[in-house]
């Protein structure tokens, strides 16, 4: 099965530790992923791809952002590709809210205004997130961190930026294909552009 690698102990140096769930979503990125542990002990993220994904490893460390979770190391070539990232002990947006309800006020524009900076992080290395969602987004400390980012294939800025619009919604709804009219106010104008059908005519990620 694509991405997945049955009952080992390693994978590379790492050793692994437990699994902590599923692929988010259905691109390159849909593999397990495993808690390992590295040489230096250290606690990282191990994401499975599946065989003949080629993540741009040295792009992905490229990314610095305080919203993007740093990637540490990858092997594009093995017969499981995989990508190592710091492991971040958070927890999904989407059970976030499935627990607390929506987010209002400083919360909420907390969010917003974090996923656009991690986006734009992004963006700087001429990447793309491909697959940002309330699965793909952990919330720790009230912030999001963003995970998963530059493995769905056919990724693009654009996409990414209505990705945001929808994502920010669920945080604000519970419901991503909610009307920018339920939103507050100021997050409104920002989300029905990000949200133009046209690629062309939504902002980067920079300007929202």
């Amino acid at each position: 099965m694509s991405g997945e690698i049955g009952h080992q102990e390693h994978i590379g140096p790492y050793r692994l530790l437990s699994r902590l769930g599923g692929g988010a979503g259905t691109g390159a990125g849909g593999g397990a992923v495993h808690r390992a542990a590295g040489a230096d002990g250290r606690d990282v993220a191990i994401r499975l791809l599946p065989p003949g994904a080629s993540p741009d490893i040295a792009r992905m460390r490229q990314v610095q952002s305080p919203y993007v979770v740093d990637v540490l190391d990858g092997d594009p070539d093995a017969p499981h590709p995989y990508v190592v990232s710091r492991f971040v002990p958070g927890r999904p947006l989407a059970e976030a809210v499935a627990e607390q309800g929506p987010m209002s006020g400083d919360a909420l524009h907390r969010m917003a205004f974090g996923l656009a900076k991690a986006l734009a992080a992004i963006h700087r290395t001429g990447l793309a997130h491909g697959e940002l969602g309330p699965e793909t987004v952990l919330v720790v400390d009230g912030a999001p961190v963003v995970v998963d980012f530059a493995l769905a294939e056919g990724a693009s800025e654009g996409a990414d930026v209505r990705a945001w619009a929808a994502t920010v919604t669920f945080a604000a709804t519970g419901d991503p294909g909610a009307p920018a009219g339920d939103l507050p106010a100021g997050l409104r104008p920002l989300v029905a552009s990000a949200s133009d059908p046209d690629p062309g005519a939504r902002p980067s990620a920079a300007e929202l």
